[in-house]
């Protein structure tokens, strides 16, 4: 299964509105890996696979430096790629 496709100006925007260095961007925009960051250094990558069975995706996540929300920040991202994505199975 594949990871859900994240749109370009995603990772536009964490390299020029969210100061997120322009190799670890580069590194996660490959692999479609969603970030977010705490105001205490906090840290959240998380990644997405394609919908199957019409309703189900997974979601695997990282967490470092005790980031204890859960990405909320990406939820419209996340919605917006999943609506461009054709249903998979039954």
């Amino acid at each position: 299964m594949s990871a859900l496709s994240i749109p370009d100006n995603y990772y536009r925007d964490l390299v020029e509105n969210r100061d997120v260095p322009a190799e670890l961007v580069e590194r996660m925009q490959a692999m479609s890996i969603l970030y977010d960051r705490d105001d205490r250094g906090g840290e959240f990558l998380h990644i997405y696979t394609g919908i199957f069975a019409q309703r189900f995706f997974f979601e695997v996540v990282q967490r470092i430096n005790g980031y204890a929300r859960y990405g909320e920040c990406n939820a419209a991202i996340r919605l917006a790629a999943q609506a461009k994505q054709p249903m998979r199975g039954v």
